[in-house]
């Protein structure tokens, strides 16, 4: 994981309040991918899923715009953090 995906990261922990096991984190490759992970993580942690899928997405989407500059039409559920949005 290059710099960028490392903070994204620990951005998702402190906005979820989870945690992401470096094992894990080396297997997401996409936005739809990390939010099934988050929600996955979520119902683990409390038996039933804290958010749906969308607000999940809808926090992710905030986090890579606010945080990362990635302009929002770039952002769907299949983009890759890599090869699409430009992260390292």
């Amino acid at each position: 994981m290059g710099l960028d995906t490392v903070e994204l990261v620990i951005c998702i922990e402190k906005e979820f309040a989870i945690h992401i096991a470096d094992q894990d984190a080396a297997q997401i490759f996409t936005v739809g991918q990390l939010c099934a992970y988050i929600e996955l993580c979520q119902f683990t942690a409390h038996g039933f899923a804290v958010a749906s899928q969308d607000s999940i997405y809808r926090r992710v989407v905030q986090i890579l715009v606010g945080e990362f500059g990635i302009p929002a039409k770039k952002i769907n559920r299949s983009a890759r953090f890599i090869d699409d949005l430009g992260l390292d």
